[in-house]
Parts: structure tokens; C-alpha cells; sequence
């Protein structure tokens, strides 16, 4: 029998509104926020999963010890693990190693009121991280999924396992014009996983918009939309703002 496991993506709190957006930016965003948690509770998940972008300002100076504190506060109080996948927007000038150094995410690392979710998560847990990379490749990925193809801490082949990640990835067909570093082939995520244990499904961050769940060669991909409406195209304004729960006994989102 399987575990709930809660995801959810770009929050991007902060306490200075991003352009266009009204002055209750961050009141109404920790609304939703709380709301979101709480629906984990009641789902009795193991864990609740940012898959991103907890934050908005790449310069930490922009966010409050205030913000910092009341994100611990909130995740603290929940009867589950909050894990984070260090998006873009949570590290400076693409590089993981800032988390830890410079960056508001990692105080809350740092004191446990939420964890970094960079490749396994334990034993317990069927669940592998991948943060947002400095550059996306087919080579890159292929390196970022090595601990997943060598490793497995689960001797039961049959589990179904989850990855998350904070990266632009686009259903065939619907990718953006412009291409380039701000996409990356869900080809490339199928065929460097190869070879792992089990099923494997994959649910990202990064794309605010609402792509739902889809297959490709046999591994189903998730974005339900960003938590944050700071991104004001049309599909953001009228998007219904959701959460995802992932079963590991089915692999269903």
C-alpha cells in the first residue's frame, strides 16, 4: 500500500509585489499557501513538496528575516516534512552552492524548518530531487539522474518512484517559440533515467502554466500551475490554482 505525498510549486513569496501585481500580493499568496498545507494535512501525506521557487528575489537582501521566519512557522506547524527543490529564483547566478551560503532558503534549511530535496530522500521515501540546473542538456540531466540509475535505497522493484524537479520542460508540441536554454525535451528525462528500478513518474516546477499530466514513452510528467499568480499572462489570471497529490503505490497524480 502506498503513501500521499503533497506537491505543490512556485510560491514565490515575497514581501515586495512583483510588477502589476496588487499591494496583497503576499497576504493572499500565504493564504493560499496556508491553504495548501492544510490540504496536505487532511490527506495525511508523508511529506509536502515545493517543487521550486519558494521565493521570488534571487538577491537576498530582498527578503525579510520577517518572510523567512513566518515560512518556518507554517511549515514547522504541519504534522508532515516540508521538502524544497532549490529552484531558480532560490539560488544566485544559477549555482546550487549559493543555497547554502547567501540565499533565505538555506536559514530554513539550516535550521530544519524545511529540507533540501537534492537527490534521494532517504530510505523511507520513493521520492529523488533534482534542483534547477545551470545548464540544461541532455548530458546535464543524464549527470543529475546518476544517483537515481546507480542507486536505489529500496530493494522492492515493483514500487512506483517520483521525481521532481524545477525545470522548463513542455509537453510535445506545446513548446515555446523561442526554445533554446528554456527548454528541456522530456526525451531527455526518459532516456536518462533508463535503466532505473520500478516506475517512475516526474512532476515540475518552473512553467506557471497549467500543463496537467501526460505521458511520454511511458513516463508520466506533472505541472498543475504555479501556487503564484506573479507571472500575469492570460492562462495565470484565469487558471484555478491547485495542488497535486501523488499516490507511490499507483505512480497516479
Amino acid at each position: 500500500m502506498g503513501r500521499l505525498y503533497g506537491l505543490l510549486s512556485d510560491v514565490h513569496a515575497t514581501g515586495h509585489p512583483p510588477a502589476n501585481c496588487a499591494d496583497t500580493y503576499l497576504p493572499d499568496l500565504l493564504d493560499l499557501l496556508s491553504q495548501a498545507l492544510a490540504v496536505f494535512a487532511r490527506r495525511e501525506v508523508a511529506a509536502g513538496v515545493v517543487a521550486g521557487d519558494l521565493l521570488h528575489h534571487k538577491a537576498p537582501s530582498r527578503t525579510d528575516h520577517a518572510l523567512v521566519g513566518t515560512l518556518g512557522e507554517m511549515f514547522l506547524a504541519q504534522p508532515y516534512p516540508v521538502w524544497v527543490v532549490p529552484g531558480n529564483h532560490d539560488m544566485q547566478h544559477e549555482r546550487l552552492a549559493s543555497v547554502g551560503k547567501t540565499q533565505p532558503l538555506g536559514v530554513l534549511f539550516r535550521h530544519r524548518t524545511a529540507h533540501c530535496l537534492d537527490g534521494w530522500m532517504g530510505s523511507e521515501h520513493p521520492v529523488f530531487g533534482v534542483p534547477w540546473q545551470q545548464r540544461w542538456s541532455a548530458e546535464g540531466i543524464s549527470e543529475a539522474l546518476r544517483p537515481w540509475r546507480e542507486h536505489t535505497p529500496f530493494e522492492a522493484t515493483s514500487e512506483h518512484y517520483l521525481v521532481v524537479t524545477h525545470a522548463p520542460i513542455y509537453p510535445p508540441s506545446s513548446e515555446p517559440r523561442y526554445g533554446g536554454a528554456e527548454l528541456t525535451p522530456a526525451d531527455w528525462w526518459v532516456s536518462a533515467a533508463g535503466g532505473s528500478p520500478g516506475v517512475h513518474s516526474v512532476f515540475y516546477g518552473h512553467i506557471h502554466e497549467h500543463h496537467g499530466a501526460w505521458t511520454r514513452r511511458g513516463v508520466t510528467f506533472c505541472n498543475n500551475g504555479a501556487l503564484s499568480r506573479g507571472s500575469l499572462g492570460e492562462d495565470n489570471l484565469t487558471r484555478q490554482v491547485g495542488v497535486t497529490l501523488w499516490d507511490s503505490g499507483t505512480g497516479e497524480f
